[in-house]
């Protein structure tokens, strides 16, 4: 499924008949503390709750807004609806007819964004995404949307199928070392598709100019690629990994600067030096395609379901925020996938890249190698630009495609870290360029390891 197109707005043309589904994870904001004891209930209980914290309606005062929402675009009197338990970008309902015409349904209602500083998004760019993965991902179908707040509920929303199954997170530390090794196979298959889409430029994938405002009934539209954002800041489009990091750590550095936060300007400009050495030892020269990129493609966005006495994947969702990366960016390793006796959602689950320091054990290693077999046989190439040099690269980019830049210590001990780690592989470029009396060895370097134990 590779597609390519041309001109300022790249467009890739499909039938609507599907858009993501409901995010069964909860990934509010850790200090938001929410009471998640029964993600089916009300609005109610001792600590915070979504409705408080996302200044929402309560679940109560909801539902006859969403029935009357029912009977404006022609569906029945719903039977039931029930609060899911939702994220940082979406609300989350479960909605069920008592009629064979009308399926188990979810609706999801975009939330403010999780910060000032992070522009709102569109619901028509996870549908227009959606629509072009259809026929070759398991993907919900999209029964009604409309991107307005011109209707009973006063928001833009999506209505699409329920889709079966489980999140892969409730289950996957629990499964046999069989079982996950059934399941790794498929996973790999999902990134090959994904990977497998090609745009011509670099950014954030967005519905295009021509979507139509709202819809009940599968529609015609494409996909465009528009630019990246650093905060409130455009960083404009470009073709090349070199270009689009120069790009972005600029757009960072203006950003800050309208922000009145000039004591983060130079941290950007530490990282424009990084990318003038990745550039010198030839790091970025790869001839990488802009491909989409799923950047949470993690257990909490996965639904399995067992169907006999294997698991099967049922369901990719989350489609909010994708983007064309240059290849060897979205060729992040899925650790969770192997590590086990280390098994932390919260740190591994996130994956900024950066690998474990301890060995892994047989079963580790075993579904560690049974992944890169599949993902390389799907994929040539894809292991060296893993675990080679692609690391360093990744753990670059991945700074200036942060939402909100350094607002968070997290990101900056993750700077620091990264800073010095890569000083230490730069001294140990230059002694080898030493050692074989050359004046380069910018070329031999891009096979070798650059992630540590892998």
């Amino acid at each position: 499924m590779s597609i390519m197109t041309n001109g300022v707005e790249q467009t890739l043309s499909a039938s609507l008949v599907a858009n993501d589904c409901s995010k069964l994870e909860n990934d509010i904001p850790e200090t938001a503390h929410m009471s998640t004891s029964d993600p089916n209930s009300d609005d109610t209980g001792s600590c915070l709750s979504e409705s408080s914290f996302y200044h929402e309606d309560v679940f109560e005062a909801l539902r006859p807004k969403i029935a009357e929402l029912c009977a404006s675009i022609g569906f029945p009197p719903p039977t039931s609806l029930q609060r899911m338990e939702g994220g940082r970008y979406n609300r989350i309902v479960s909605i069920e007819f008592d009629t064979l015409e009308h399926p188990p349904c979810v609706l999801r209602i975009p939330r403010r964004p999780f910060s000032m500083w992070v522009p709102e998004t569109d619901v028509g760019d996870p549908l227009a995404i959606i629509q072009l993965l259809a026929r070759n991902l398991p993907v919900p179908v999209v029964f009604a949307f409309d991107r307005s707040t011109d209707n009973p509920i006063g928001s833009p929303y999506l209505i699409q199928k329920k889709l079966p199954g489980i999140g892969l997170h409730l289950v996957y530390d629990k499964l046999t070392h069989s079982e996950a090794m059934d399941l790794i196979p498929q996973i790999a298959g999902v990134m090959a598709k994904l990977e497998a889409v090609h745009f011509v430029k670099n950014g954030q994938l967005v519905a295009p100019s021509t979507m139509s405002v709202r819809s009940s009934k599968p529609l015609l539209c494409d996909v465009a690629v528009g630019p990246f954002s650093a905060g409130r800041t455009s960083s404009g489009q470009h073709t090349s990994l070199q270009s689009m990091l120069y790009s972005l750590f600029d757009a960072w550095i203006v950003e800050e600067t309208n922000t009145k936060r000039d004591f983060n300007i130079d941290m950007w400009k530490d990282l424009r030096t990084a990318t003038d050495k990745m550039s010198h030892w030839e790091l970025l020269d790869g001839a990488w395609p802009n491909v989409l990129w799923h950047w949470d493609l993690k257990p909490h966005n996965i639904l399995v379901e067992k169907r006999g006495e294997k698991w099967e994947i049922s369901g990719v969702l989350d489609w909010d925020e994708l983007i064309s990366v240059p290849l060897v960016l979205a060729r992040t390793p899925p650790m969770w996938l192997w590590l086990l006796n280390d098994w932390e959602p919260e740190r591994w689950d996130r994956n900024f890249d950066e690998f474990p320091d301890t060995d892994l054990d047989s079963e580790e290693q075993e579904r560690k190698d049974c992944f890169d077999e599949c993902i390389e046989m799907h994929c040539p190439g894809w292991t060296g630009d893993a675990y080679g040099t692609g690391w360093w690269v990744r753990r670059l980019a991945r700074f200036g495609l942060h939402k909100t830049g350094f607002r968070s210590a997290e990101v900056k001990c993750r700077l620091k870290r990264f800073l010095k780690e890569w000083e230490v592989y730069e001294n140990k470029l230059k002694a080898e360029q030493l050692e074989r009396g050359a004046k380069t060895v910018k070329g031999a370097y891009l096979n070798c390891t650059g992630a540590p134990h892998y």
